[in-house]
């Protein structure tokens, strides 16, 4: 089934996106009940893992959605913030001095990634005049990228010990 909307099919869409908030709601899921696998070191690794599929998942089907209303940069912005997340987490873990180095090249990359996925979304929102429907469905992707970003955000927080 075609549908001119999402540039593609339609089951297809619906079925990837609905495996994303799959992924973010298990791992969200796995933060509120941390001895979920019997050890809550184990059980947070797995959330972490789960929750960065789900965001790139995310970003990619929106970027195919909204693909049609030339609105980039979703890509960008969940790879980017995947890339810092790793980063954070390497760092935590790892505490080797030329460890850091490498990964002080890999968070960058991750927060120019963030930045350029950011104002790619931005200009691209300020020069298109959408209808109400597609300020609706722009306004939607902003929240549910929001959402996942400070779930990630976090879980992060959490496995660092900085949030109970």
């Amino acid at each position: 089934m075609k549908d001119k909307n999402y540039g593609g099919n339609l089951k297809n869409t619906k079925d990837e996106l609905a495996l994303s908030f799959s992924f973010l709601i298990i791992g969200l899921y796995f933060v509120f009940i941390p001895k979920f696998f019997g050890n809550e070191f184990i059980t947070r690794t797995v959330s972490i893992i789960v929750i960065l599929i789900g965001i790139l998942g995310l970003t990619i089907e929106l970027n195919k959605i909204i693909e049609k209303h030339k609105i980039i940069g979703f890509d960008d912005f969940g790879v980017g913030l995947i890339l810092v997340i790793i980063t954070q987490l390497l760092h935590y873990y790892f505490l080797y001095i030329w460890l850091n180095v490498l990964f002080s090249f890999i968070l960058l990359l991750g927060i120019f990634g963030l930045v350029r996925g950011l104002i790619t979304i931005i200009g691209n929102m300020s020069i298109n005049k959408p209808s109400i429907k597609n300020m609706l469905i722009k306004a939607l992707i902003i929240i549910s990228q929001i959402i996942a970003f400070i779930a990630a955000l976090l879980q992060s927080m959490q496995i660092l010990k900085i949030v109970k």
